[in-house]
């Protein structure tokens, strides 16, 4: 049995999120606030099931976001 492999995406909060997203990349070194593992090797209609903890949407949580371009920096 094959497994997907997982990646991880780097969210760009200094440059481009709200307030929080802004201080926590402030007081971390680098322009990143926190990191998604993304679990789609072949995203389908420009977005990607992803795994974190965000404030934003209450704790732990899958949810299908958009990645790459300004945002996000994807690591495969």
């Amino acid at each position: 049995m094959s497994r997907a492999p997982v990646h991880l995406a780097f969210y760009r909060g200094g440059e481009h999120g709200r307030l929080l997203d802004r201080l926590v990349a402030r007081h971390d070194p680098g322009p990143h606030s926190h990191v998604e593992l993304v679990f789609d090797d072949r995203p389908r209609l420009g977005t990607s099931v992803c795994f974190s903890s965000s404030w934003r949407d209450g704790g732990v949580r899958f949810k299908r976001l958009q990645l790459g371009g300004d945002r996000a920096a994807l690591e495969r």
